[in-house]
């Protein structure tokens, strides 16, 4: 199970280094961001199964980052939204 959970966050990773790098408004682009959006939430409960035992502070600050995560799937990442997406990627990163 942990191998799975380290490997839905290498995919993670890896995605957020392409929609950061390369905003652009092509299907593709699309496409790899409802990907993020996947990743992020299987990312989330692989989180809360690893840490449901134990609290730490890196498991804080990546719950922080899946809640401005959800806060941005239904407010969306426009312009007057800009400070949470700052927040969600200082939490993620």
């Amino acid at each position: 199970m942990k191998k799975l959970i380290v490997c839905i966050f290498v995919l993670l990773l890896v995605n957020t280094a392409y929609v950061a790098a390369l905003p652009s408004a092509t299907i593709f682009f699309v496409a790899n961001v409802l990907l993020h959006v996947v990743l992020g939430l299987a990312a989330s409960a692989g989180l809360v199964w690893v840490l449901r035992s134990r609290a730490s502070y890196s498991g804080w600050v990546l719950g922080f980052a899946a809640l401005t995560g959800v806060w941005l799937i239904f407010a969306g990442a426009t312009r007057s939204n800009h400070w949470i997406v700052a927040l969600h990627v200082v939490a993620g990163v």
